[in-house]
Order: structure tokens, then sequence, then C-alpha cells
């Protein structure tokens, strides 16, 4: 029987928390494993009733949620036996895609695919952490930055990632500290079991609630060792499910062009070995020598060109009698009865080597296409169209490389998650999310000018006809039709307008609460009066004055009296009147 929730160490609650499993959930995996056909009813009363529909109807669904959970169960078992199987395929994608990567544009490619997955941002980082609790982000960006080390340790675990499929990180954990650091792990030795028995790991038992998670075995080294979910962080990329619950290579689609280049290569290097030698044809003419004697005499004048000198391995004498004819040594042939006489001819080497070159380029092709490389990143072609067209290479690639990202990430969630609940923070487990930086500037770009064109749309939408009708939307239906804001998202919008609004009139008056910035108090120190207050309503007045068309000294251009305004006003506007 399942033991108690309170008596469960912080590590058996973290094997819980990361696969959302629960005491009541554990407790009714292990009944789900017992044979019986009817259901048997706990201490606790379920329900308590004098209808006797409704006691039917509860006892019915109770039997279908217990034959939902042994569906799952069964389908649970058979799904592990298929992933068991799946290992040989593992092993076999790690030893081809070993040899693979020493082709230099599979290299080549490997190093592209990391280095365009570990984009740096902005902000000098690989990593953006948002979280809406300071606390939580800064222990996140320490655990990364300085004890991760993510900014060295990212590009290779991502180049491995792509190259294997997987990468093995062994975690430091201690249940006061959290996640201290972590270490690379032999990826052909780590062995993933996807453990959804009900009685925990295979063979063990359990009566403490183990972890149901799956688990790892290190088979290596002349033994073997277990690692629990959230002792191994473990990196795939599901890009595939041939080889689920491991990840798939990136490689794995260019295994059987990678055969038939290698094999196409091999062939086409020994054929040309063999057609690069000159031989020559030597037509002897015979004349009248007797049909018998004609090899005789033949094989003497071909001892005299050329001889192959072998030494017998019994008597160590030189033994002449067996002379090979190879792919490099002449031809020699009798004739008879010709006028022209003994002919030298030479052979002419290979002439197939166009049609073979255009295979060996198709295969290659073939090869780079599975890949998902661009050539022109590859360096076999120059940019399309003068670099026009390159734009639209480089978002297809990019979102290639954005689901490298997304399997990296869901890993890095996991370590987060692993350390802010050895810390404490376990009802902030959520409270954060990671991201990583696209590596396309021009999916940026042409995300900006598609906001710019809903913008643009919206504003033709809500202005009013030329003839002074009404507009074709109300602004509310036009950002939600054009903008694909939900109704939520507008009201904040209108929040936030209303708050900005006031925002902007205070702006206006801040002259009224800020007197002195003391900004300028180092330079007014050494050249003027520190002390010395300002004088507004002069400035204002000066201001006044431009606006009404006077010079800079004021009104009438000097010191402004009495006489100032009092000439030149008689009979004129606004002059005084006598009743």
């Amino acid at each position: 029987m399942a033991a108690n929730k309170d008596q469960w160490t912080v590590f058996q609650l973290l094997g819980k928390t990361l696969t959302g499993w629960s005491n009541s959930t554990y407790t009714t995996n292990i009944k789900s494993n017992q044979q019986s056909n009817v259901y048997n009813y706990d201490s606790n009363i379920l329900l308590r009733t004098n209808n006797k529909e409704e006691y039917e109807t509860a006892k019915l669904q109770l039997k279908q949620d217990k034959w939902l959970s042994r569906k799952w169960f069964n389908s649970n078992m058979r799904t592990n036996i298929n992933e068991t199987r799946n290992m040989n395929f593992v092993d076999l994608m790690y030893r081809d895609v070993e040899l693979m990567s020493q082709r230099p544009e599979i290299y080549q490619a490997l190093n592209i695919c990391a280095s365009e997955a570990c984009t740096i941002g902005p902000n000098g980082g690989l990593l953006n952490i948002f979280s809406t609790s300071p606390r939580i982000k800064s222990i996140l960006e320490d655990l990364f930055v300085n004890r991760l080390q993510i900014h060295l340790e990212l590009l290779p675990l991502i180049r491995t990632m792509c190259k294997y499929g997987n990468e093995y990180r062994l975690l430091n954990i201690t249940s006061k500290n959290g996640v201290l650091g972590w270490k690379q792990m032999p990826v052909a030795e780590i062995k993933r079991f996807n453990n959804q028995f009900p009685y925990g790991i295979v063979g063990q038992g359990t009566n403490r609630g183990e972890d149901l998670s799956p688990y790892f075995e290190w088979i290596g080294a002349g033994g073997s060792q277990k690692f629990m979910r959230w002792q191994m962080a473990h990196f795939r990329l599901l890009n595939d499910t041939i080889a689920i619950p491991y990840g798939c290579s990136w490689l794995v689609g260019a295994r059987q062009q990678w055969r038939r280049l290698t094999m196409m290569e091999d062939a086409m290097l020994i054929y040309i070995l063999e057609k690069a030698f000159e031989r020559y044809v030597y037509k002897i003419d015979v004349g009248l020598i007797d049909a018998a004697d004609v090899p005789a005499f033949i094989q003497d004048i071909a001892n005299n060109f050329k001889r192959t000198v072998k030494v017998d391995p019994q008597t160590g004498q030189l033994d002449l009698s067996k002379n090979i004819l190879s792919a490099v040594d002449d031809i020699f042939i009798p004739i008879r009865g010709q006028k022209d006489g003994t002919k030298i001819e030479t052979l002419s080497s290979g002439n197939n080597l166009d049609k073979l070159k255009d295979m060996l380029e198709y295969v290659h092709l073939q090869m780079l296409t599975a890949l998902g490389v661009p050539k022109v990143f590859l360096n076999f072609e120059a940019s399309p169209a003068e670099g026009r067209n390159l734009s639209l290479v480089d978002i297809r690639f990019a979102k290639l490389i954005n689901r490298v990202q997304q399997c990296a990430i869901m890993e890095l969630n996991n370590i987060a998650i692993i350390h802010l609940f050895l810390l404490g923070f376990k009802d902030d487990l959520n409270n954060f999310s990671i991201t990583m930086n696209n590596p396309s500037t021009q999916a940026e770009i042409m995300r900006v000018e598609e906001l710019q064109k809903k913008i643009l749309a919206v504003k033709d939408a809500v202005s009013p006809a030329t003839d002074g009708g009404l507009p074709i939307y109300s602004w509310k239906k036009a950002v939600r039709d054009i903008m694909k804001f939900s109704d939520q998202e507008i009201e904040e919008v209108l929040n936030d307008l209303r708050l900005e609004k006031v925002l902007s009139t205070e702006l206006t008056l801040t002259q009224q609460i800020i007197k002195r910035t003391g900004h300028f108090d180092k330079v007014d120190l050494i050249y003027g009066d520190p002390k010395a207050q300002y004088d507004y309503s002069v400035t204002e007045l000066g201001q006044a004055s431009s606006e009404l068309g006077g010079g800079g000294g004021g009104f009438g251009g000097g010191d402004m009296g009495m006489d100032d305004f009092g000439g030149g006003m008689e009979g004129g506007a606004g002059a005084p009147t006598e009743n």
C-alpha cells in the first residue's frame, strides 16, 4: 500500500511533481492492476443517497473510470515493449552518425545548426528568462549562467543533440542548494526506460511511493548504474517517432544516401585509378611463323619490353614463368598478312567520367536535401539571384532551427523546475518562461512589416468616408477582426489608453512639480551660482512676448515700463476711456 504523502522525501515529491502524479492517482493505478471484474468500494463513503437511479449512475461511472484506467495501463505495457525494441535501431543510428559526421559537409552542417540555434541576443545572452517575480528570474539566471555555464555548454550540447538525437547531462543536486552543476554523459552508454508500470521500477516493488517517472541506466565501465528522472537531463530531438523514447538524429534521413554516396565515391575512385594509365597495343606482324610458335614468339617480344620479376618463396630464385596481365600492362596481339607490319596504338583512358560525375552529384544533392541545410550555407553555390532570394531560404531554415531550440528549451524547463522545487518555490514552478533568440533577422523584419500593414488597415477601416459618411468599421470591430485581439485584450488597451491620456497631461505640468533637477549643478558650481533659483516667470514672459511678435527683450524690445504701455495706445484698441 502506498505510504502517506507526508512521509515522502523531497526527492520523492520531486518525482511526483515532474510527472504530475499525486497520492490518489498513485493509489488508483496500483489498484487498477488487480484482476477483478467488479468494482471494490473503498472504506470511505463515495456517495450517500436514497435514490436508486443516482446510485446506479454513480456506480456505472466508477466502473467506466476503472475500465479506462485498465486500458491506459495495458497500452502502456505494450508501448514499453515496442520502445524496448527501438534500442537496436538507436544503437545502429549511433554507429552510422558517428561515421557520417566525419564527412566535411555533414560536419559543417552540424556546426551550422548548433551556431544558428545559439544566436546571441541584443542583451548578450543565449537565453531569455521572463518571470513576474524578480527573485525567481535572478535565481534562474544564476542557475544557467553561473552554475551550468550555459554560454559555454549550450553550443556543444545542441550539436551533440543534433548529431545523435540525444544528449544526457547528469545533474549535481542537493536538497538545500538545488542544482549545482552538470556533467556530460556518454550518449551510447545511457539507456532510457519509460517506467509506466504501477509498481515503480519493474522487479523492485514499492511500498513507499517510488517515482513512477522514466529512469535511466548507465551501462558501461564493467557495470550498470540507475538514475532517476530528476537526476538526468535528457535532451532529445523529437523530430521523428521512430526512436521513441529516444530522440532521432538530425542525420537519420541522410543515412541511405550517405551509404550510396560513399560506395559510389570508392567505386569511382577505383575506376579512375584503373583508367588513368595509358596502355599500348602492340600489333606484331608474325609473318610466316608457324601458328604453334606464335605465342612463344609474342612472349619473347613482350619480355623484352616488360618483365615482371617474382621470387619463388620455396627456392628463393627468380621466377619469370608467371607474368599475369594487369590493368596497367600493355597488350600484344599477333597479326598476319597486313602491309603496314608491326603497329603500336594507344588505348584511351576512361570516357565515362561525365556520366559518373552526374550520378554522383545527384546522390550528393539528395544527401544535402535530407540534411535540411541550404547549399548556400555550406558554400556549395553562390547566393541565388544576388542574395534577393536568400532571405526566404533563411526563414525556412530558421523554422527548422526553432524546432531544435524548442527541444532544448523543453529540458531546460525541467531543470529549472527541479531547481526551484528544491529551493522551496513549490507554488511558483510555472512562474517563468525560457526562450531562445530567433536566428533569422528576416523573420523579425517580415513580422514588423506585417504588423505595419495591419495597423494601416485598421486606420483605413475606422477612417470616415471622404464625403463625411460613416466609417466601414468601428474601432473595436476593426481591432478584433484585423489585429485579432480578444475582448480582454481590447479592454486592457482601452484602460492603458485612458491612463496614458492622463500621463501625457501630467508630463505637461512637470514644471510645476520639479523646480530643479540638479543635472547641471557641477557646471553651475564652476561657472555660476549653484544656489540661484530659476525665475520661471521670466521664461514664460519671454515665451509670451515671442508669441505676440515682440523682440527678445519684451513687448517693446527694451525695459518694460509704464511708458512702453502708454505710448501709441491713444485711440487704439484697448486704450483706456473716460466715462
